[in-house]
Formats: structure tokens, C-alpha cells, sequence
């Protein structure tokens, strides 16, 4: 139940990346026509372009999570220490939950502010952080639950 629930989660999580990531690379090319072939910059991309940016990054955070990707320290603990690596998890989900929490008590405050040119509110940006920080802790449960990335999925 918990495989096929993160398994369905990580194939949506991958569109969404894959399409703001599109998206971005339309944005930041296009600006770069418009500046230097028309000699005129698009209002709207570079704002646009750090919020798809923005996204990509927390979205893509947690894939890295499924597939062991994120910086570490490789000291053959994992197979050695069995306690140590629990421990690892348990501060790993412990800074999780805690940058949810945070995150999440942004979020309404965010929402009345306004962007600047694209004039949306910043909670939409800032919601990307707890959802983020939940899709990060949903896949470190399931790596830890013995449900971590297939064979096909490295």
C-alpha cells in the first residue's frame, strides 16, 4: 500500500518537475532572444523564472531523497552500524518535521503579500517549501521502510 501510494507520488512529483522545469528553460531562453535579438526584455520571465526555479528545487530535493542523490559522507555505516544509520534518519525526519512545521506556519502569512510584476501572491511560492519538506519526509519513509527506489529507478 505504501510502495504503490509512493511510487504514484513520485511519478506525479517527476511530471511536475519535468513540465516548471520546461518551462524555466522556455523562460530563460526566450528572455535571452528577446534582450539581445529584439533589444527588448520580457517584464515578466526573470520573476517568473526564479518561482519555476523555486519549485524545481524542492520538488527535485525530494526525488534526490528517493534515489540517495543528496551530499553525504560516505563512511560504510550503513552496513557497519546499523544503529548510526537509524539515528542518521531519525535527525534527517526530525529537521523534516520541523522545517514543515516552519514552513507551513509561513504560508498563510505569505498570502496576502503580492509579486511584484507577475501580481500573484506570494503564497504560491512559499507553498513549495512544506510541500517540499512533506514529499522529502514521505520518501524518507519509505526508503527507511524498505520501499527506496527500484532497480530502474536509479
Amino acid at each position: 500500500m505504501l510502495k504503490k501510494l509512493v511510487d504514484a507520488v513520485t511519478v506525479l512529483t517527476r511530471l511536475c518537475v519535468i513540465a516548471v522545469g520546461c518551462l524555466l528553460v522556455v523562460l530563460v531562453a526566450g528572455e535571452v532572444v528577446f534582450r539581445y535579438a529584439v533589444q527588448q526584455s520580457l517584464i515578466f520571465s526573470d520573476e517568473l523564472a526564479r518561482y519555476c526555479f523555486v519549485w524545481v528545487t524542492f520538488l527535485g530535493a525530494s526525488l534526490a531523497l528517493r534515489r540517495g542523490q543528496h551530499i553525504g559522507l560516505e563512511l560504510g555505516y550503513h552496513e557497519r552500524w546499523p544503529l548510526l544509520r537509524a539515528a542518521v534518519h531519525l535527525a534527517v525526519a526530525a529537521f523534516l518535521m520541523v522545517f514543515l512545521w516552519a514552513s507551513a506556519k509561513l504560508v498563510p502569512a505569505m498570502w496576502a503579500q503580492r509579486s511584484p510584476i507577475l501580481d500573484i501572491s506570494m503564497g504560491w511560492i512559499f507553498l513549495a517549501l512544506p510541500v517540499g519538506a512533506a514529499l522529502m519526509l514521505l520518501q524518507l519513509l519509505a526508503r527507511v521502510g524498505g520501499h527506496g527506489p527500484d532497480r530502474d529507478d536509479r
